[in-house]
C-alpha cells in the first residue's frame, strides 16, 4: 500500500520468508518500495555495508529476507552510540 506521500512503510507489507535456495532476488526499487526509501537511499545503504547485498554484473541485487531480518534483529548497545566521524563536530550557532 502506497501512502498520499507516495511512500510504502514495510509493515505494510507481509513478512519475508526465510531464504531458500529458489528465492529470488530483487533490484534497489523493489527494496525501496518495501522500506518506504528513495532508491538512492538503498543503493548507498548497500555500498555502505548497512544492508546485506551484493553485485552481479555491476548491478546491486538483494533477498528480501536478508534485508528485513537485517532490519529486525536488534542491535547490540554500542551500535546506537555516537559515530566517531561526528564525535568531533559541534553545531554552528
Amino acid at each position: 500500500m502506497v501512502t498520499s506521500s507516495g511512500l510504502a512503510f514495510m509493515s505494510e507489507f507481509p513478512p519475508a520468508p526465510e531464504r531458500t535456495l529458489d528465492e529470488p532476488t530483487v533490484d534497489p526499487h523493489e527494496v525501496a518500495t518495501y522500506l518506504g526509501a528513495h532508491v538512492g537511499t538503498v543503493r548507498r545503504y548497500a555500498s555502505n555495508g548497512e544492508i546485506p547485498a551484493f553485485k552481479v554484473g555491476g548491478r546491486w541485487r538483494f533477498f528480501l529476507s536478508d534485508v528485513r531480518a537485517h532490519l529486525t534483529t536488534p542491535k547490540s548497545e554500542g551500535q546506537w552510540n555516537q559515530s566517531n566521524q561526528s564525535r568531533g563536530r559541534t553545531r554552528k550557532r
